[in-house]
């Protein structure tokens, strides 16, 4: 008896990991938490002397080594027909997700701290819901429980996100070699001498941008773009315990406090997200029923008397 519930438990577990939405909060998870260990290990190598951008070329093109064959093996059926707007698309999100968010992170990085590069992410869901209503990817009901969840905290075109995250890092790479072979004169900046920032970069393409990357455009694709963003404030996170640990950063009250706040306001939008599902679901349930209630609601009699010389003799 005993055994049997044990078994019991444990087929509830694997049940539990095999729903959808718990493998997207596990990868969103996951994402926050190879970010966090980018963090410290760029902080790091930046430290060091590193150019950002020769940093940032490299780590790229190793990110392409590995999405670029994986794209095209794994996600050779999944792949639609290129159209202008997807292309366009796609070159935005490489110029402004890679090129910018990289350039401007680094340069930020390389005059404070990972705690601080990190809690200047918390900004991203703001914006994002703002654009995500904008877009109509997001509804808010301030009415219901749902809407005032997702307040208060605060590219589902293509079905291949591999092919995506491969398409949008070959853009930002182009610009960023563009920039550094334009702002980096001498040639010895781009070799790489320390074992330290070889490993720096080679977890910033192979995780922050070749594995994380392509676990959030696929989040993004169940979950939507608000949820993605729920888990960024994860990183301050992680980045202030692994500062503390590795690199000797100080911990303070107000890191804590604010590590608990974060927590409470990730927690507030996955219930949001919830309420919201739950409530779509009811009313795609109703649906099918609503002909058959109009139907109820119209005497019998008026619809034969509707029926025009249906059922008349002519004399």
């Amino acid at each position: 008896m005993v055994m049997a519930t044990e078994r019991r438990k444990v087929a509830d577990m694997f049940n539990f990991l095999r729903g959808e939405r718990t493998r997207v909060q596990l990868a969103l998870i996951t994402v926050q938490l190879g970010y966090g260990v980018y963090y410290v290990l760029t902080k790091a190598a930046m430290s060091g002397g590193v150019n950002r951008f020769v940093f940032a070329v490299y780590r790229d093109a190793i990110a392409l080594c590995l999405l670029g064959p994986l794209a095209f093996f794994s996600e050779r059926n999944l792949r639609t027909p290129l159209t202008v707007p997807i292309c366009l698309l796609i070159c935005l999100l490489g110029f402004m997700g890679i090129y910018l968010q990289q350039t401007l992170f680094l340069a930020g990085l390389a005059y404070t701290n990972t705690a601080f590069a990190a809690a200047m992410q918390n900004a991203i869901p703001v914006f994002t819901f703002m654009i995500a209503v904008v877009c109509r990817f997001e509804v808010i009901r301030l009415n219901k429980p749902d809407g005032m969840a997702k307040v208060i905290p605060a590219l589902k075109r293509f079905p291949a996100p591999v092919s995506l995250s491969a398409s949008s890092i070959f853009v930002g790479a182009l610009c960023l070699l563009i920039t550094g072979l334009s702002s980096v004169s001498e040639a010895s900046e781009w070799v790489l001498h320390s074992p330290g920032t070889i490993v720096s970069v080679v977890y910033a393409g192979a995780v922050a941008s070749g594995l994380n990357f392509s676990l959030q455009t696929w989040a993004n694709q169940r979950g939507g773009p608000v949820l993605v963003a729920a888990y960024i404030p994860l990183q301050t996170v992680f980045s202030a315990v692994l500062g503390v640990v590795i690199l000797d950063d100080p911990l303070y009250l107000g890191s804590v406090i604010g590590a608990v706040l974060i927590l409470i306001g990730l927690y507030l939008v996955i219930w949001g997200q919830r309420l919201h599902r739950l409530a779509k679901e009811r009313d795609c349930l109703a649906l099918p029923f609503q002909a058959v209630e109009d139907d109820v609601k119209v005497p019998l009699l008026q619809h034969q008397a509707d029926d025009t010389t249906y059922g008349t003799v002519r004399r």
